[in-house]
């Protein structure tokens, strides 16, 4: 398992740069689409987008809580 600070890459070269615990992304980090652009940026806990975080799919941007991966607020 890893954790600490890293860069998670995929097959497609989407990517995730942040803090990981237990192979899963938590504290603050960056999902990024496979041609670069920022998809999420904000708190992650369990792998999952938790807490303050901006969200940028399909030219509309959300900025505010999520909790377990969805937007709350």
């Amino acid at each position: 398992m890893y954790s600490g600070m890293g860069t998670y890459v995929w097959q497609d070269g989407s990517k995730h740069i942040g803090y990981y615990l237990n192979d899963l992304s938590n504290s603050f980090g960056t999902l990024f689409d496979s041609k670069g652009n920022v998809q999420f940026e904000g708190y992650w806990r369990n792998g999952k987008p938790h807490g303050r975080g901006t969200e940028i799919r399909d030219n509309c941007t959300y900025t505010g809580s999520f909790v377990d991966g969805k937007r709350d607020g």
